[in-house]
C-alpha cells in the first residue's frame, strides 16, 4: 500500500522536530554546556550525540504515529534480512555529520521508505535552513521554513550544457574529473549531505555525479523525491540504483533531472 500524503506530512513534522533537537544539541555544544560526544565508527566516519538523539527521536516518533515498519538506520545494528520484507525504512538521522561537527550548515535529516527494492517515500529536512523536500511516491513537494508548500519538478538541461552539484569530499583528480570532461559544464557547486538530490528535484541543478562512498540510508529519501520529480538516480551501467544490498553500500551513481 502506498503512503497516504497525510502520513508523509506527519513524517515531515517528525523530521523537522528531529532537526530542532539537533540544533539544540549544537547550541549546547557551542555554549560549552555539553559536548558532542564525538566518536569514530569502524568505517572511520564520525558519530555524535546528535546523531543518536535524532535517531531515537525518529524511531519513537514513527511508533507513536502508528507507522511501524522494519527499520534500517545508520546508527543501528542492522539485520540484512529486513530488506527482504515488502517495505522498510532507511533512515539517516543526521546526514553530513562531518559538516555538522565542523560548524557547517549543510546537514539533513533523511527518512526514506523502500518497497520491493525501490524508494517509495522520502523526507529530506535541512535543520538550519528549516526547509524540507518530500514525496509520497506520486509527487514531489517543497516546504519552506514558514510552512509554504509547493509541488516541484526536475528540469531538463539547457542545450548549451549542464549545471552540476557535487559532494565536498569528492576526489577531483580521478573519476569525477574524467566523467565531467565528457560534458559541457556551465556551473559547478559543492555541498554536503543528500540535500543535493532535493536541489535537483527542485530544478536548480541538472546532475550530481557521485564516485565516493555512500550507503543506502544516505540516498533513499532523496532518490524517492527525485524520481517523483521526474529525475533519476542510476549506476554507471544505466540501471536504477537498487536497494537491499547485503552491505547497504552503493556503487558510484549519477543523479539527474529530466533527460
Amino acid at each position: 500500500m502506498p503512503f497516504h500524503i497525510s502520513d508523509v506530512r506527519a513524517i515531515v513534522q517528525l523530521a523537522r522536530s528531529a532537526g530542532q533537537l539537533i540544533l539544540k544539541i549544537r547550541a549546547e555544544h557551542l555554549s560549552g554546556s555539553a559536548a558532542y560526544g564525538l566518536q569514530q565508527k569502524d568505517d572511520g566516519s564520525p558519530v555524535t550525540a546528535a546523531d543518536l538523539a535524532s535517531q531515537e527521536h525518529i524511531l519513537e516518533g514513527l511508533e507513536q504515529l502508528g507507522l511501524q515498519h522494519p527499520v534500517v538506520a545508520e546508527e543501528c545494528d542492522n539485520n540484512p534480512e529486513m530488506t527482504s520484507t515488502s517495505g522498510y525504512y532507511l533512515i539517516d538521522p543526521l546526514d553530513g555529520t562531518r559538516a555538522f561537527v565542523d560548524g557547517g550548515d549543510e546537514f539533513t535529516v533523511n527518512i526514506g521508505f523502500v518497497r520491493h527494492g525501490k524508494p517509495a517515500m522520502g523526507v529530506l529536512h535541512s535543520p538550519v535552513l528549516g526547509d524540507t523536500y518530500y514525496t509520497d511516491g506520486k509527487a514531489a513537494y517543497y516546504l519552506t521554513a514558514d510552512g509554504q508548500e509547493s509541488l516541484i519538478k526536475a528540469r531538463s538541461p539547457k542545450s548549451e550544457g549542464v549545471d552540476v552539484i557535487v559532494n565536498r569530499t569528492e576526489d577531483w583528480s580521478g573519476r569525477l574529473k574524467n566523467y565531467l570532461a565528457g560534458h559541457q559544464v556551465l556551473s559547478m557547486n559543492q555541498q554536503s549531505s543528500a540535500r543535493k538530490l532535493g536541489l535537483i528535484a527542485h530544478g536548480q541543478y541538472d546532475m550530481y555525479p557521485r564516485f565516493g562512498p555512500t550507503y543506502e540510508w544516505d540516498i533513499a529519501a532523496g532518490d524517492a523525491i527525485l524520481r517523483a520529480a521526474g529525475g533519476s538516480v542510476k549506476t554507471m551501467d544505466g540501471e536504477d540504483l537498487a536497494y537491499g544490498k547485503p552491505t547497504y553500500k552503493n556503487p558510484p551513481f549519477i543523479a539527474r533531472g529530466r533527460v
